[in-house]
């Protein structure tokens, strides 16, 4: 699956993504862009992509808004509710915080999958970063299986329960 930015219905703006962050994170693929729906939300749109075999799982794991967000002054209020979205024949499972900055209100959704599945080994294809899920998957050979990673700012809708509903209603067209 790929992020389809919007040809119609919302001004979309590409943002670039910092060289350091770049370097850090050392993604196949990525973009970030800002999405102002009329009379509704604005987005902050992050979408990396890690091949298979291509870097540390540890990677795709270090872009958390809890890290990134207080550095640029933000404030962590705290987690909300994950919100699981069907699309197609795949369901992404997003993990939420809220941030304050300014006395504006931000709702953070956070998804990272891992891409394959390997044979004979039943699993789901949530991220399991645990230290026991991350033995599991040494012990089971999943390995740099190539992850995905879509995390989304929503500011303007005021509540947690308009910033989940807004996200259940929209990210299904943005996905591919």
């Amino acid at each position: 699956w790929n992020v389809r930015w919007p040809e119609h219905g919302a001004l979309v703006r590409s943002l670039e993504i910092p060289d350091e962050a770049r370097s850090i994170l050392r993604f196949t693929d990525g973009n970030s862009a800002l999405i102002e729906w009329p009379a509704s939300a604005t987005w902050q749109v992050f979408f990396f992509r890690w091949e298979p075999g291509r870097s540390s799982v540890q990677l795709a794991t270090m872009h958390r808004p809890e890290i990134c967000l207080p550095a640029v002054g933000f404030e962590l209020v705290g987690p909300i509710d994950t919100v699981d979205i069907p699309v197609g024949t795949i369901h992404l499972p997003f993990s939420g915080s809220e941030f304050k900055c300014n006395n504006e209100r931000m709702f953070v959704y956070r998804c990272l999958r891992e891409d394959q599945s390997v044979t004979g080994v039943a699993r789901n294809h949530n991220f399991d970063t645990s230290v026991r899920g991350r033995i599991a998957s040494t012990w089971y050979g999943r390995r740099n299986l190539g992850q995905r990673l879509l995390q989304i700012g929503i500011l303007g809708v005021g509540s947690e329960e308009a910033a989940r509903e807004n996200l259940r209603q929209r990210v299904p067209s943005l996905i591919n």
